[in-house]
């Protein structure tokens, strides 16, 4: 029987491959943890990276996905103490117990461990990161890296799932017959949530150590994409207002968000990578 914990069961992409992993999966065991005690259960597990005492449990698992941590580039920033226990502290502390498990981390990670300027990155190229999320995303991936450790790093640009508040906004915003605003100097590579967690899970089979990337063919504006999901829409694109960073408190913006996925294409066998704009046509299509 393989054995599964997800640490951070609570997050969108814990909660994703709990699901995903039980529908594919026969004759397993899946554990997770939560910060929300009145969820816990017998697979269900209290964890808080914010607790000095973390801890996780004391079993044989396989693999663990560790998908914990704070994950707004603004808090990171703003809770520069905290964000340094919960994502690199207590993750590293985290990483040494599951260690002496002997199990595998996949460990999602983020683009922004790199600065931007390159108009696509490879799982090789040199970090370096321009925000407090990023440095210590880098920082753990650095210490993996270096470790004996039995390891997946799993980088992903912009992940649109059910709860991506923005671009859902700007869905019933232009149903409903109202103006949105945008950024036309601010470019994101989306990924439609549920195929990276299909990713994802593929990749944890792979027993390989290393570093691999999701990330859509290219990148596209945030207006130029809103005025593509009007258009998807059939309403009028005049109602996308275009606006710029520098008028909004924008913690950091990168000239380019690409990453090469051409690793991860080989080892899964996908035969097509996907463009912003087909992913956003798949978004705004299969909108509830």
């Amino acid at each position: 029987m393989k054995k599964y914990l997800i640490i951070g069961g609570d997050s969108f992409i814990g909660q994703s491959l709990f699901r995903y992993i039980n529908q594919i999966e026969n004759n397993i065991s899946i554990d997770k943890t939560t910060r929300r005690s009145e969820l816990l259960d017998k697979h269900t597990y209290f964890l808080n990276l914010s607790d000095p005492e973390v801890s996780i449990p004391d079993k044989d698992y396989d693999t663990v996905f560790f998908c914990a941590g704070i994950t707004s580039i603004q808090e990171c920033e703003d809770k520069r103490e905290l964000a340094e226990l919960c994502n690199y502290t207590n993750t590293i502390k985290l990483f040494h117990d599951i260690k002496k498990l002997q199990s595998r981390i996949i460990f999602p990670s983020t683009s922004l461990v790199f600065d931007g300027h390159q108009k696509s990155y490879n799982p090789t190229d040199q970090v370096n990161p321009q925000t407090r999320y990023g440095y210590l995303k880098a920082r753990a991936e650095k210490m993996l890296q270096e470790s004996e450790y039995s390891y997946s790093i799993i980088r992903c640009t912009k992940l649109l799932s059910s709860n991506q508040s923005v671009l859902h906004n700007w869905i019933n915003a232009l149903r409903s017959g109202s103006k949105i605003t945008a950024f036309d100097d601010m470019l994101f590579s989306p990924v439609i949530g549920m195929e990276a967690i299909k990713y994802i899970y593929q990749l944890s089979q792979v027993k390989q150590n290393g570093i691999w990337h999701i990330s859509a063919k290219d990148e596209i504006s945030y207006y130029d994409a809103a005025c593509y999901m009007a258009e998807l829409l059939g309403v009028d694109k005049n109602r996308v207002i275009p606006e710029k960073t520098h008028n909004k408190p924008v913690v950091y913006n990168p000239e380019h968000t690409v990453l090469d996925m051409s690793d991860t294409l080989k080892a899964l066998n996908i035969q097509h990578q996907k463009t912003a704009r087909e992913t956003l046509r798949e978004f705004v299509l299969n909108f509830k």
